[in-house]
């Protein structure tokens, strides 16, 4: 719960539901499933929820082997998904997504049966920045101005997070422009820079990233 927010896991439905208070009594608001998740990921069996995220749990997901787990990302204003997350030292059974909160731009994620130096199924949590990897001016929305802070940034040294690097791998290539396209929230219409790039435009788009970057390492 935050604020006049609620936020309910339903993991029989793998679902979760967010209502509001309008100071005259709580109502149903949106209904929350994970864009690819399916039955018996136990999507809904922790959830979080900050002035402007959702974060919800999966801990029996499998992208890192057998329940593995994973973690999920919501503008609550809009209900979309904006992001999914795992261990990047996940494994079966981890179970992480087990346990989730979320304050601020921090969002913390519990494996319960994760295994480290202190022993089997000890248990470990993970801490990530929870603002959108392609928010690059960092306003809580992925729009058209955060593609232009991604073309601004093509062929800088030592780029960061608002130069458009979105994997923080110290280049702005490509694979930042596909993080862009997969989170990008168009309005009703177009933004003043286009809708979402077609695959002719994506293509010429990626050419030129990987020519600037070739032409930046050659430098």
């Amino acid at each position: 719960m935050r604020g006049n927010l609620a936020l309910v896991g339903a993991i029989e439905g793998e679902a979760a539901y967010l209502f509001i208070d309008d100071g005259m009594g709580w109502s149903f608001d949106k209904k929350l499933t994970a864009n690819n998740g399916s039955m018996g990921d136990l999507f809904g069996r922790s959830v979080g929820l900050n002035d402007e995220t959702a974060i919800i749990g999966a801990h029996q997901d499998n992208p890192n082997g057998q329940f593995s787990g994973s973690a999920y990302l919501f503008n609550a204003s809009t209900g979309n998904q904006v992001d999914k997350i795992s261990a990047f030292d996940g494994a079966q059974f981890d179970s992480f997504g087990y346990s989730v909160a979320i304050d601020d731009d921090m969002a913390l994620v519990g494996a319960n049966f994760d295994s480290t130096t202190d022993g089997i199924e000890t248990g470990s949590a993970y801490l990530f920045n929870a603002i959108q990897a392609a928010d690059f001016d960092e306003d809580s929305d992925v729009d058209g101005q955060d593609l232009a802070d991604w073309q601004g940034g093509l062929g800088m040294l030592n780029p960061g997070h608002m130069d458009g690097d979105a994997d923080l791998d110290g280049d702005v290539e490509g694979i930042d422009f596909l993080t862009w396209q997969r989170q990008f929230e168009p309005p009703a219409l177009a933004t003043s820079l286009g809708q979402v790039p077609g695959p002719s435009t994506l293509y010429l788009v990626l050419t030129a990233a990987v020519l600037l970057s070739q032409i930046r390492r050659a430098a």
